[in-house]
């Protein structure tokens, strides 16, 4: 029993550790994109000064580097935390 609460802490070190990295890696986009880090984690892309184009090019570096793409509405209605889930959910295993 022992053995399956360690596994269990292990997966949720390893998730945790995936989030940070989609936290870390959607954050150095949008940087580069919007010319600043975001605000707060709740942070909307619009709220952060972006536009269509904007999440355009946000869509178009999620698709090279998770292999899926969030829709339009997604990226414009989805808050910098909620994009991080998002993308989690669809990394390589």
């Amino acid at each position: 029993m022992a053995h399956n609460q360690d596994m269990n802490t292990q997966t949720g070190s390893d998730s945790a550790a995936a989030q940070d990295s989609s936290a870390r890696t959607l954050g150095e986009f949008w940087t580069e994109l919007l010319e600043k880090p975001p605000a707060h984690p709740g942070q909307l892309l619009l709220e952060a000064g972006g536009n269509s184009l904007v999440a355009v090019m946000l869509g178009n570096r999620i698709e090279l580097t998770y292999g899926a793409r969030p829709s339009m509405e997604q990226l414009l209605s989805l808050s910098f935390t909620e994009l991080c889930v998002w993308c989690d959910a669809r990394r390589p295993q």
